[in-house]
This record gives C-alpha cells, structure tokens and sequence, in this order.
C-alpha cells in the first residue's frame, strides 16, 4: 500500500486545469485576473475570424481538473468588457495528451487548429522539453468579423459546424503574432498572481512569528497556528498528529471551521499509520496529497472517509531532527490542490508548529514538585500571561501583543486589525445589589461566552475590571461590527446564573480598525475603541460603537 501511496505523489497528470478556486482563500488560490487574456483573443478572433479556447495548463499543481476558457463573444455584446466563460468538460479530449507530447501546429480531423503558446514566448523559441502554459485551439467563425454576435458560451467544446479547409500560411503567420502577445499577457498575468501570493504567505508567517513571540499559552500558539493555516490554504479542518507510537497515535491540536465530529485516530489500522511513518522517515517524502476516489491507494480512502474529507494533505512534523508527526489540512466539500510554492509555505508552517511543539514539550516535562502551601493553587494562577479569575489573557500578555503589531518594519504591511473594547455596563450595581461573589461569577460567564461565540484559537483579553479586549485580523469593518453584535446579544440572553439568584447583565462595544494614515501603533486603534465605547454608554449603554 505505502508502493501506491508513493506512485499517487510522484503521478504527474497530464490533464489542465483552471487557473482560479472555488474557495476564497488567501494564499493557494490568489486568482489570476483574466482580462488581459480576454482582450487578446477577442482581438485575435476579431482579426482572423476565428472562433477559440484556450486550455491553461497547471504550474506544479497535484493531479489538476481539467478545465477550458472561451471568449463571450468576438463583437460588441451586453458585456461591455471582454471576458472568460469556463467551459463544463467532463474528461479530457483524446487528441490532447497525444498532441503534448509533440506540441507541433496541428490540424485535428474537424478541421481546429491546435498552437502551443509558451508564457514568455508565444508560439516560437520555446525552449527544448518546455510544456505549453496554453493550448490554443481555433476554428474558422460562420461569424463575419464587425456583425452583431449574441451567442452565449456553449457547454463543451467549441460547437460550430467545422469547415473542413487546410489553414494556409498566411493564416498561421496572424495566429502567431497574437500568440506572441497573449504568451507575453499571460506572463505578466502570472507575475502579478506570484507577487499577490508572496505577500500573502510573508503576511501568514508574520502573523504566526508574532504568536510565537507572544508569550502566550504553548497550547493556545499551536491551535492559533492550526486555524491560520487552515484559513490561509482554504482547509475546513486542520489537525496534528502525534505518530511517535504507531499503535497509539493521538490528536495533538484540532482546529475546524465547521461542526464536525471528534477524530479519533485508534480507530483505524494501525497497519496504515505504519506506512505513513515509513513513507516520510524512510522514503523522504516531503508530502502526500490524498484523494477520497484513489482506487489504487486503498488506505487513501480509508483516512479520507475516516475523516469525511474530499481531499487532504499531510506533511511531516520534526521536532528537533526527529518525527514528532504530521499536519494534515483537510477538504470537506471540494478537492484542493497545492502548487509547489503553496507546498513550501505550508512547510513554513509546519516548521514553526514545531517550535510551539518543542515549548508545548518542554512546559510538560517533569518538574520539581511545588511547596505544599503553593498545592491547591490552579496553575493559571500562576502563570503571569493569564488573568487568574476568567483564565482569559490578561493585560501584559496584551501590551506584549501590541508591541509585536506595532514593530517598526511589520506595521505597514501585515494584515489590517481591529479592536473591540467591551465593558460590562452597571457593574458596580450588580456587584453592590448582589455582591462581589456574584460579581466574579459574571465576569467569569462573560469571558466563557465572548470565548464561544469566537472563532477557536481567537483570543480575549481581560482588559481590566469589567473590560474586555479583543483583536480580529483580515476582516473589514461591516464584519467587525456584525461580530461585537453577534457578542452582545449573546451576554444579554440568557440571563446569567449565580449564587445569588440570576442576573441581567448587558454589555457595551467600542470598535476601532487600524488606519495607516493616522496610526503608528495599535495603542492608537486603542485609544479610538475606548472613545467608541464613551460614546456607546452615554448613548444608553447594551449596543455597539463603530469608529473607522
């Protein structure tokens, strides 16, 4: 089996594939803007009277989809803009993997054209043993150039009765020159995409070095450093397993965005952790990429079902130069693929889980027993990152957060944050009408349902007293504001239950978001959320405040 597993990794397909996602993420599948293209062929259809597709061709991708891409139309339309409509094809056409393995100007028996165009030099001076990043195949329009064309696209290939005539040279000469230039668009297309990538990914491991540096709690660092990774790469699920016992393999951290059961690992053979463990410690593999339908690699499908997942991939975890285990990013509802540089950002991260690992290790390894008078404390207590009656973050492990999102060199260019200041309104009178017993059981039901209604590994400071602090990343502020509702509504209903009977409690929001041109330091976006929570209680308290 681990034979299989090895020849699925090592398979290179020989189908295309589409140049954009259907899942919104932020780093594997930053989209290719088409327009270029779309203005190319739609001169080149126009000027030789042709009608077109283009199939693009993946660029290090695992067992790519195969898709194709056609123009609207060839004269002015209801779509102002030229643009690509994807093409449904359902498998891939027989004269395709033929025709690549000598990528010639060919003529098919329904009389398409089909040229090779090489992202830097169109259709000529490819250099020897180079695969085409498109394959333009072309056939002559019934359409006379300049008349009105209200065709939709068509599903499947290029549909138009095929006019049967050799394409003479002169006419292939024309097909060069706009090769020439969609090769040339196409690059720059690419360039622009791998530049949107990089700056991605470097804004995902600045986030994840600030974590580490954060001094917050190990295990929170690790889960935080799960969903990142899972967010980033466009995972519903991302996991680490602890392999160094094969016969009993555990669940390290588990981090989803979706409602999904526990994952158990002794519930699979132990015949199928073996041959992982074999495949990266004596096969070297850097990766395996795993499909549900792979009937040539039985535990595939086992793991895949296991764990109710379309697709994922796993990549091997060293803690200090030995396996400690592997990460696996899972797709619930679509399979994903990963380019090579998506690959090795991924092993960026794995590479730093290994670091919250070896603290997570070392924080856990025997220690020296307390004093007896220090026995019944809990171990919150004292830890001086965590505020000892919530177990939320507390103040300096805050201040050590803002010193990192606000260094010098990161400030401009990592992901945009923002505040949200919450202040339990008329605490004083609950503590004066039901006591301070009562008072410490709100403040302890607050912090466990600001932390539920978040998303996991989101964490929530204890600001002071009765305040409340937290930072979201990446998101506009529309979204900020649904979130402060979304925890608002949920501190007022239900009422909360103490010693003392049950108790009405309401909260109040200050939200602020980072704004480069007036901010240099998030104690700035600070100072604007306690003015937006002013604001909120002089205009009668339990609602929220935006301030951009």
């Amino acid at each position: 089996m681990a034979e299989k597993l090895k020849a699925v990794m090592s398979m290179e397909s020989p189908a295309m594939t589409t140049i954009t996602s259907t899942t919104d993420n932020q780093v594997a599948d930053e989209p290719l803007d088409l327009t270029g293209l779309a203005r190319v062929l739609q001169a080149l259809m126009l000027d030789c009277g042709v009608d077109c597709v283009v199939w693009i061709a993946p660029e290090g991708a695992i067992a790519p989809e195969l898709s194709a891409w056609r123009p609207w139309a060839i004269a002015p339309t209801p779509h102002p803009e030229p643009s690509l409509a994807p093409i449904a094809v359902t498998q891939t056409p027989d004269w395709l993997q033929p025709w690549l393995e000598d990528p010639q100007p060919q003529q098919l028996a329904t009389g398409d054209l089909v040229l090779a165009v090489y992202a830097d030099e169109g259709f000529i001076n490819a250099s020897e043993g180079e695969a085409p990043r498109l394959v333009l195949q072309v056939r002559r329009s019934p359409y006379l150039p300049g008349t009105d064309d209200q065709r939709e696209p068509v599903e499947g290939a290029i549909a138009l009765v095929p006019h049967i005539t050799a394409w003479e040279a002169a006419e292939l000469a024309e097909l060069v020159r706009h090769g020439q230039v969609l090769g040339l668009t196409y690059a720059l297309a690419k360039e622009r995409q791998h530049l949107a990538q990089v700056q991605c990914q470097a804004a995902l491991i600045g986030r994840i070095t600030h974590l580490l540096n954060a001094n917050l709690n190990p295990d929170s660092v690790l889960l935080q450093i799960l969903a990142e990774l899972g967010q980033a790469y466009g995972g519903d699920r991302c996991f680490l397993l602890d392999m160094r016992n094969a016969a009993a393999v555990t669940v390290t951290a588990d981090w989803s965005d979706l409602e999904i059961p526990v994952f158990d690992p002794t519930t699979l053979p132990f015949k199928l952790w073996d041959e992982l463990l074999e495949l990266f410690l004596q096969d070297g593999v850097s990766y395996l990429s795993l499909q549900e339908e792979m009937p040539e690699a039985e535990s595939a499908a086992i793991l895949c079902q296991a764990l109710k997942a379309t697709s994922m991939l796993l990549v091997p975890v060293f803690v200090q130069a030995d396996l400690f285990g592997m990460l696996a990013l899972v797709s619930a509802h679509s399979t994903q693929h990963y380019p090579l540089e998506s690959l090795q950002g991924i092993h960026q991260v794995a590479e730093h889980a290994a670091i919250a690992l070896a603290q997570i290790m070392h924080s856990h390894s025997p220690r020296p027993a307390l004093p007896d008078r220090r026995a019944d404390i809990p171990i919150y207590q004292i830890d001086p990152w965590t505020d000892s009656l919530t177990g939320l973050a507390n103040r300096d492990a805050l201040e050590q957060e803002f010193t990192h999102l606000s260094h010098a060199t990161l400030w401009p260019v990592q992901p945009s944050f923002s505040v949200l200041l919450g202040d339990i309104d008329y605490f004083k009178l609950i503590n004066d009408t039901h006591g301070h017993e009562a008072g410490d059981e709100v403040l302890q039901e607050v912090a466990e349902r600001l932390q539920t209604q978040l998303r996991q590994g989101t964490p929530v400071y204890r600001y002071g007293g009765e305040e409340f602090l937290i930072i979201l990343t990446d998101a506009t502020l529309h979204q900020v504001a649904d979130v402060a509702e979304r925890l608002r509504a949920a501190i007022q209903h239900p009422l909360m239950k103490t010693k003392a009977g049950p108790v009405e409690v309401t909260l109040s929001f200050g939200v602020a978001r980072q704004d480069l041109a007036q901010d240099n330091h998030a104690q700035a976006v600070v100072a604007r959320a306690e003015k937006a929570l002013l604001e909120a209680k002089r205009e009668g308290r339990n609602r929220i405040k935006v301030l951009s």
